[in-house]
């Protein structure tokens, strides 16, 4: 008898993990226009006017759609969007925020195969150094998009990318900007782009298309006055180590008949240590239990414990009340073999009180992911 061990750590559910970006998401953008709408002043905020367009490839992450995925999608896209200038909008993130909304059309060139997406994402896009000639920004986008083109068993059978005409995109990337004039800029950025429908509807083997996209963008008002805020007294006043001990959970499906969920859930127990503005590094060890796994194996007719820890270091990006992270990790006690010891977490943060952390987390084993957690993270 022979138990497939890779397979354990792989299909996670990815509605889940985009559910909760587009939940954290607009938790951002919400959280920046509610403390911006605090302050009622004319210059508070402004709307703007982009255009972008885009040239990517496809990653043929899976053997079975290698052979369609040699194609160069396009991308156009145009958004509206304010650009809050406030005080407490700026210490909300230490950043000049961006919310709005970006409508786009892709084209995978290949109308009969692949087809054409048509999208509407909401999305924020924390700008660092607006008030200079030159800045940067980091995007997350995410909203449903509408394929042409879908998998169909007879008329379209190679189409291993959709089976759903409405699926999610995610966008997530970074961006430089110059402005060019005092209401216009142009920007050129690198977006990771993803589109699945989530596991509702077989195949869904999705599809990954990395971009280099430039762009445009015009304030309709004048240009606000940007204020130098005092930038450094906030992070300079906190305490340089902090503790926190975090609890993680969430459910994994079984993939069998029955469709049950089953828990994974640990601790984990960390230093941060504050070293800049915007830098702060992070190490600790960890204790997770899948039951998935230890279900699988037993089914199969193996023994194999559920737990499994290991020690983790990272560095995070920290904006305010919230932070964005990769932590690079070792297992020092697992029972199954044929898991790589390695792992990484990719980890989006918000911090609604000095002592309270909430988080979105993702573990991954090189380029396979495993599963999607919420932490909640208590800081001392």
């Amino acid at each position: 008898m022979h138990l497939d061990f890779k397979n354990l750590t792989l299909g996670p559910s990815m509605g889940r993990i985009y559910l909760i970006l587009s939940l954290l998401s607009l938790l951002m953008s919400s959280t920046l226009q509610a403390q911006t709408d605090s302050v009622k002043k004319a210059s508070s905020s402004t709307p703007l006017l982009g255009l972008e367009s885009g040239l990517s490839f496809i990653i043929p992450h899976s053997t079975a759609i290698a052979s369609i995925s040699s194609y160069y999608p396009l991308l156009f896209q145009l958004s509206y969007s304010r650009l809050h200038t406030s005080q407490k909008a700026w210490e909300a993130c230490y950043c000049t925020p961006k919310t709005g909304l970006i409508g786009g059309f892709h084209h995978y060139r290949n109308r009969q195969l692949l087809g054409t997406g048509s999208s509407l994402m909401g999305f924020v896009e924390p700008y660092f150094g607006f008030h200079r000639k030159l800045f940067w920004g980091f995007r997350l986008a995410t909203g449903p998009v509408y394929l042409s083109a879908v998998y169909d068993s007879i008329s379209n059978p190679d189409n291993l990318f959709f089976s759903s005409r409405l699926s999610l995109l995610m966008q997530v990337g970074l961006s430089m900007g110059l402005r060019i004039s005092q209401r216009s800029s142009v920007t050129v950025g690198v977006f990771y782009n993803h589109i699945s429908n989530g596991g509702l509807k077989e195949p869904n083997k999705g599809m990954n298309y990395p971009a280099i996209q430039v762009g445009l963008q015009h304030m309709l008002n004048p240009a606000p006055e940007f204020l130098q805020y005092e930038r450094r007294r906030s992070w300079k006043n906190e305490k340089p180590i902090t503790w926190a001990l975090s609890l993680l959970y969430t459910s994994r499906a079984t993939g069998d008949i029955y469709e049950k969920r089953l828990p994974v859930y640990g601790l984990d127990a960390a230093v941060h240590w504050r070293h800049g503005f915007l830098a702060e590094m992070r190490g600790g060890v960890e204790w997770v239990a899948d039951e998935k796994r230890s279900a699988q194996a037993q089914k199969e007719g193996w023994s194999l414990s559920p737990h499994h820890a290991g020690v983790h270091v990272g560095e995070y990006l920290m904006a305010g009340k919230f932070s964005l992270g990769l932590a690079m990790g070792v297992y020092v006690w697992q029972r199954n073999p044929f898991i790589d010891p390695v792992y990484q977490r990719y980890q989006l943060g918000y911090r609604p009180f000095k002592f309270l952390q909430l988080s979105v987390s993702l573990r991954a084993h090189r380029s396979v992911a495993d599963f999607a957690d919420l932490r909640c993270s208590i800081l001392f």
